[in-house]
């Protein structure tokens, strides 16, 4: 920071202190009265660091004050107490774009004396004035105790002599002024008088001439005002106006002053002269509205309208100011208004700041929310935002108008209720999960995909992105969601999908290279194998033998086992293909954790029983509340059972334990076992499907390695997770699951119990069709014991032969049949008027959410998956036989 030298000159001469910083910190300049200051040579000081050089003054509010200066460009001031000694100093910090100017005034003695005029001020309130009085000959006939404060002499010194005050008018100028005094017959004004001590005293006088009757001058009363420390003040306070002045001329900021009458500048700083490109000389010769654009000329002398009608303007005001090289600036004019000591106005004080950049911010703003606005209407997504305190939508741009086929008002007017009918029974556990979470905040990343009845009554498939938007305050205020119709792109996922899979099978077929495909292969053909050995020896023997001998009921025996076996089997497979496809949908209910655990351990003592493994539980003190699938967490747990079971030898034990781990708010289900163990290496891998530990021919266990991935799916499922540890082979396994606590703790439900197979309350005549044959004779035997007349039909053209023969009222038909397919046997029933009332249930092992809109659109009534569970079966029947009865 430079400091030309005849402002040096200057500087070094006040008694003030002044130095300079430059953008490092570093010292540039210091006047001596600086360097008295801080106890240092200046010499010494220039070019070192500040926070070096002057540590004391580190975590000071003075450090504060310099480095929020420099950061914010705004001139800060302080009033401090020395470091080094018991003097107060105002500190002024000025920014400069080389660096900083500090300004230290000593204020001390400042301080003291106004203190004193206090302290006079409240003397003078409960005091008279100093009086003395004088006869014709000027001699002392009166003199008060305050005139002997006033002027240092006694009573007694002055009482019966010639006055010893006298004044600093020369005499023959105090002669002109006693004549004119005696000539009016009073005195006011202010004089200087010498007190006793010699020291000057500033007074305020009055005096009253006496004369007798005949008016002749007889004396004269005075009375006198100590103004001495007023004058002092008056002296300090004009020194500190033209500091300020001074320090303005350098502020970061256009400040001016105008005169109303003259149209004038009266003072412009160097910041203004800057801004506008003016001169000082320029400026102060010319009509400060000259400065303006029109616009901006008419609206302030319409804010000094409102100000002389006795309003009160709008203090901070935006305007255009005219820059002498023709640029338009926008400056925000903070305007004082004045007036003079009449009360009448008389001109204004002004601050201006230059705002041209946050107007430019503002406006491509505009032009922002414009073009966002222009973005939102013609964009082909539905875009609406939910107000969530009034529970109506505020905004909702044509596309989404277009999408649902409901207006904003239509849509203000359906309940929570009616929107969540409208999505498909299978989608709104999803959608209910995407609200709770964006009702919490937690914003949706992945688009949520859903089935949703727009106002024609036809399910679309859309895409959601949902977006919580919350106020100042934190609080939630609005939902903005983003929708798209990806009915057609499903349409051609669904087709491409069924090429994939196509191409997928082709390509298994040519080339297996996939070594863990390899493995699966192997270990299911084995397992598939056993059961089907078992079952064709068990029909091999039953071919030979008597069907009441023993032979035959162990024969029948092996094969009912077996077939149990292969459903497991097959039911694993779906599992893991669910799982992995997100397609489990989770009937969740509260429930007790040590009940379920327990009810599990005592399904499985038996196997453990057999294999002579110790089987011990150990449940939670308290009761443990989740809500959570039983079904689900029960198959979870028995999983990992039946694989302590099978993998820990004669002798040893295994250990369930539940446990409620307060703080991650999670349940704790640990299974520990003495068994085989595993090897660490793979045990970050024994959840993915169809992994297994030992994969060799010759390995001693079964299984298809489905076990641990459905526990994990289910875990995940449940927002839980498992976790699998050995210390090796030989020494165990530990499986733990964590699944989240449930908020509150209410009373158990008890779990619905299997329907009894008994005759039910009306007899149908129902029709089965389907192209295998042990399928349609047990659907004969089971709906007999029911209660029902039962035709069955091998294949699709049979079945519709009978169909118009027997004309039932129910039809049970499998989809995948060979030939003609269940869909087309639906279309020729509904199609055939004598027929077309029948009740038609789909039976099939096709049971993914696109089977059953394909059964529903060929005319089906329900889809039941293979195999079909008797509760299934018996509650459908009830279900249509109280229809009918109703």
């Amino acid at each position: 920071m430079q400091v030309n030298p005849e402002a040096t000159r200057i500087i070094d001469g006040i008694q003030d202190g002044f130095f300079s910083l430059d953008r490092e910190w570093r010292f540039t300049y210091l006047n001596p009265a600086a360097a008295d200051l801080i106890h240092h040579e200046a010499a010494n000081l220039i070019g070192r660091v500040l926070w070096d050089e002057l540590p004391e003054i580190i975590g000071t509010d003075l450090e504060s004050a310099f480095r929020r200066d420099v950061e914010s460009d705004v001139i800060q001031r302080i009033e401090m107490q020395g470091i080094y000694s018991g003097s107060r100093y105002n500190i002024i910090a000025i920014p400069k774009p080389e660096g900083l100017a500090v300004y230290s005034q000593d204020i001390t003695e400042q301080k003291r004396l106004v203190e004193e005029l206090v302290f006079q001020a409240h003397l003078l309130d409960s005091v008279h004035d100093a009086i003395c009085a004088m006869d014709e000959n000027y001699v002392v006939t009166y003199w008060n105790k305050i005139a002997e404060k006033l002027f240092g002499y006694s009573s007694e010194e002055v009482l019966g002599k010639s006055s010893p005050i006298q004044t600093s008018i020369p005499d023959s100028l105090r002669n002109q002024e006693l004549a004119k005094m005696i000539s009016n017959g009073f005195y006011v004004g202010e004089a200087i008088f010498h007190h006793k001590n010699g020291t000057q005293v500033n007074v305020d006088v009055r005096v009253r001439v006496l004369t007798d009757r005949q008016k002749a001058f007889k004396g004269y009363v005075a009375s006198f005002r100590d103004i001495t420390r007023q004058k002092q003040v008056g002296k300090t306070v004009h020194e500190s106006k033209r500091k300020y002045r001074e320090l303005l001329k350098y502020a970061p900021a256009g400040i001016f002053e105008i005169d109303f009458r003259k149209k004038r500048f009266l003072s412009v700083n160097d910041y203004m002269c800057q801004l506008s490109g003016y001169s000082r000389e320029e400026l102060l010769e010319m009509n400060p509205f000259d400065i303006l654009d029109d616009q901006s000329k008419t609206a302030f002398q319409a804010r000094i309208s409102q100000w002389l009608n006795g309003e009160k303007p709008d203090k901070n005001v935006d305007y255009i100011v005219k820059a002498k090289d023709g640029r338009e600036l926008y400056v925000s004019l903070n305007v004082t208004f004045t007036t003079n000591e009449k009360g009448k106005p008389k001109g204004a004080t002004v601050v201006g700041q230059d705002v041209t950049e946050r107007k430019k911010m503002e406006e491509a703003l505009k032009y922002n929310e414009a073009m966002l606005r222009t973005i939102l209407e013609n964009s082909s997504d539905g875009i609406n935002m939910l107000d969530l305190k009034t529970g109506r939508h505020v905004f909702m741009n044509q596309a989404q108008v277009e999408l649902t086929g409901f207006s904003q008002e239509e849509i203000n007017n359906i309940s929570g209720g009616e929107a969540y009918e409208r999505l498909h029974p299978e989608d709104r556990e999803l959608s209910a999960r995407q609200n709770e979470l964006a009702a919490a905040g937690l914003s949706m990343y992945h688009a949520v995909e859903y089935r949703w009845k727009v106002k024609s009554g036809e399910y679309r498939w859309f895409s959601d992105r949902s977006r919580l938007v919350r106020d100042e305050d934190g609080q939630p205020c609005y939902l903005v969601r983003i929708s798209r119709d990806i009915t057609e792109r499903k349409q051609a996922e669904k087709e491409l999908m069924e090429s994939q899979k196509q191409a997928l099978e082709l390509v298994e077929k040519l080339n297996r290279a996939d070594s863990n495909k390899n493995e699966f292969i192997s270990v299911l053909s084995h397992e598939l194998r056993n059961p089907l050995t078992s079952i064709m020896m068990g029909v091999t023997v039953l071919d030979q033998v008597s069907p009441d001998s023993e032979e035959a009921r162990q024969a029948r025996e092996i094969i009912r086992r077996q077939t149990g076996h292969l459903s497991h089997l097959v039911d694993d497979l779906l599992d893991v293909t669910r799982i992995t496809q997100n397609k489990i949908q989770l009937k969740k209910e509260r429930l007790e954790l040590n009940q379920l655990v327990e009810q599990v351990v005592q399904d499985y003592r038996p196997q453990f029983a057999e294999k002579k493994v110790g089987l011990e539980v150990k449940l939670n003190a308290s009761p443990v509340y989740l809500e959570a699938d039983p079904a689900r967490l029960t198959q979870a747990v028995g999983n990992l059972l039946a694989n302590a079971s099978e993998f820990t030898d004669t002798g040893g034990n295994t250990l369930v334990t539940v446990e409620a781990d307060q703080n991650s708010k999670e349940a704790v289900i640990k299974i520990k076992d003495t068994g085989m163990g595993i090897d660490p290496s793979p045990l970050s891998d024994l959840f993915e499907p169809f992994m297994q530990a030992d994969s060799s021919p010759g390995r001693r266990h079964s299984g298809l390695g489905m076990g641990l991935p459905i526990v994990k799916g289910i875990a995940i499922l449940h927002g839980g997770s498992v976790a699998a540890f050995s210390e090796g082979l030989g020494k165990g396994a530990q499986f733990t699951i964590r699944l989240p606590l449930a908020f509150q703790v209410v009373q158990d439900m008890p779990a619905p119990e299997e329907p009894a197979l008994e005759e039910q309350s009306c007899a149908l005549h129902i029709l089965v069709i389907d192209d295998m044959p042990t399928i349609t004779n047990f659907m004969n035997i089971l709906l007999k014991k029911l209660g029902h007349e039962v035709i069955i039909a091998n294949g699709g053209p049979e079945g519709i032969a009978k169909a118009r023969e027997f004309k039932p009222e129910m039809i049970f038909c499998d989809i995948g049949m060979p030939g003609m397919d269940g869909y087309n046997v639906a279309r020729e029933i509904r199609s055939d008027d004598q027929l077309k009332n029948a009740y038609l249930i789909a039976l099939s092992g096709y049971a993914q959410p696109e089977d059953l809109k394909n059964s529903k659109d060929a005319g089906f009534d329900r889809h039941l998956a293979k195999p079909v569970r008797m509760a299934v079966l018996k509650a459908t029947l009830d279900e249509y036989c109280h229809e009918k009865l109703c």
